[in-house]
């Protein structure tokens, strides 16, 4: 398993109150939010249990969450539905965005 899933999962958590705060405003925008962030680990661990072509497709998956997650907490922040963009959490998922760009070869 890669050590990036400990970082997915402590997003999960560290998202939580912005899912909410999201959800007051805008549900569809915050349900969004709920399944990437949820599809990050899912997807980590799917691919390290996997091989070849389906791995990268797993990895592809859980870097496409992590991508869209940014793009949610950015999206609410520019409708004013939260305050700041939690830079924090941007990193973390920057982070994971980043090792798994370098695990399936900087495809997809």
């Amino acid at each position: 398993m890669l050590r990036v899933y400990g970082d997915a999962l402590e997003v999960v958590r560290e998202l939580e109150p912005y899912v909410a705060q999201i959800d007051r405003q805008d549900p569809d925008l915050s349900r969004q939010l709920k399944k990437a962030r949820c599809s990050m680990p899912l997807n980590i661990a799917e691919g390290s249990h996997a091989r070849g072509a389906r791995r990268n497709l797993h990895y592809g998956y859980a870097k496409g969450s992590a991508q869209e997650s940014i793009a949610v907490l950015e999206t609410a922040h520019a409708c004013g539905y939260i305050k700041v963009v939690p830079q924090a959490i941007v990193e973390k998922l920057r982070k994971i965005v980043g090792t798994l760009y370098k695990c399936i070869g900087g495809h997809r």
